[in-house]
């Protein structure tokens, strides 16, 4: 029995719920209205109350005059209601603001806030951390090869001088054979005899 009464209380809530969000926007021509939104009903089990909730975009006082405008409508909404119940009894309805709702804006704000500092702190984190530019690297290949050629072009040099001095020296050798071989001959012409001469 009670699982039943709590699904005709929840019957009865939605409801209500739907009669009062469809009265304000449609039937009210109360310039005190605001932007309103019924988020809830919550029905005593015995019926004689019926708590309805909304939200409402705007400042605190645009709040209070749109609660001034759902009291003033009171009889109108309370008619409408027991229509819809076709219940003995047609609970009296209480208007609140949900505060509930305020606080999840709250929540949200907040979240959205965090995130956009978080990516904030990454993208900062990632320019500072960032690799230098590949075209630095190939200038170091280049500063190696120029390297790389002046050292080939040494080589080349002392080898050139290498062969220039080993063709020096013996070009002096062959001279000095030379001389060599025309002070035998001088020494041999002057110690024949001149009768051999003869």
């Amino acid at each position: 029995m009670a699982g039943g009464g709590s699904v005709r209380i929840q019957r009865l809530q939605q409801l209500i719920k739907e009669r009062v969000a469809e009265a304000a926007l449609f039937e009210i021509k109360d310039p005190r209205l605001g932007f309103l939104t019924i988020t809830k009903v919550k029905l005593a089990r015995d019926l004689t109350v019926a708590t309805v909730f909304y939200s409402v975009l705007g400042h605190e006082g645009q709040r209070n005059r749109t609660h001034e405008a759902l009291e003033a409508a009171r009889g109108h909404f309370q008619r409408e209601v027991g229509k819809v119940m076709q219940t003995r009894l047609t609970p009296k309805l209480e208007f609140r603001y949900d505060q509930s709702v305020e606080g999840m804006i709250r929540v949200h704000k907040i979240l959205d806030d965090v995130s956009k500092d978080a990516k904030k702190r990454e993208a900062a984190a990632g320019g500072a951390s960032a690799t230098p530019p590949e075209s630095e690297a190939p200038e170091a290949d280049e500063d190696e090869e120029v390297r790389d050629e002046d050292s080939d072009d040494e080589e080349a040099e002392s080898e050139d001088e290498d062969d220039e001095v080993d063709d020096d020296d013996s070009d002096e050798d062959e001279d000095e054979d030379e001389d060599e071989d025309e002070e035998e001959d001088d020494d041999d012409a002057e110690g024949e005899d001149p009768a051999d001469r003869a």
